[in-house]
């Protein structure tokens, strides 16, 4: 199997929005036995994004979605599946607090199909595999912490950590 994989670090497109891109792709190729050898070769490619939006009033906008592009394993073939997440977070910086509503598969494409047919060797299997429905959360979030015990500072995300890195 070979293996390519392109990922940035998260960057500021503009004051207000960040965004940060991954792309892996593979080329592959298997001998598999079922009642005789079974070759298959087999190229594919996975897309991940991340957008957030800084709005004004405290509120932030985040899009995030991804792609693959179908590929083999074994016997088996899959079609290509992905899902579109959206989510909305209001900060109450004043009470310590945060407000998120957010919508998991907004699409309703996270599912995925394989197949097996290799009619020579009376094989046909087909399968459909859903992973999750669209679903909908609401979260608040309070810290109760006090801001002036000497260990309190703000922590960000991996991701933000890497955006200050030389390289």
């Amino acid at each position: 199997m070979s293996l390519f994989s392109l990922e940035t670090v998260p960057f500021t497109i503009a004051k207000w929005w960040n965004t940060q891109n991954n792309i892996s792709g593979y080329w592959s190729q298997s001998k598999t036995f079922y009642k005789a050898t079974v070759k298959t070769e087999n190229t594919s490619y996975y897309v991940n994004s991340t957008q957030t939006f800084t709005l004004p009033k405290e509120f932030s906008l985040q899009l995030s979605g991804y792609y693959y592009a179908g590929g083999s394993w074994g016997l088996y073939y899959f079609d290509p599946m992905g899902s579109i997440d959206l989510g909305v977070q209001k900060k109450f910086v004043a009470k310590k607090s945060t407000l998120s509503f957010n919508i998991r598969s907004l699409v309703k494409t996270l599912a995925s199909n394989s197949y097996a047919e290799i009619p020579e060797q009376n094989l046909i299997a087909k399968n459909r595999s859903i992973y999750g429905y669209t679903n909908y959360s609401l979260s608040f979030n309070h810290s109760f912490g006090s801001d002036k015990v000497k260990g309190k500072r703000d922590r960000s995300t991996g991701a933000e950590d890497e955006r200050g890195r030389a390289y």
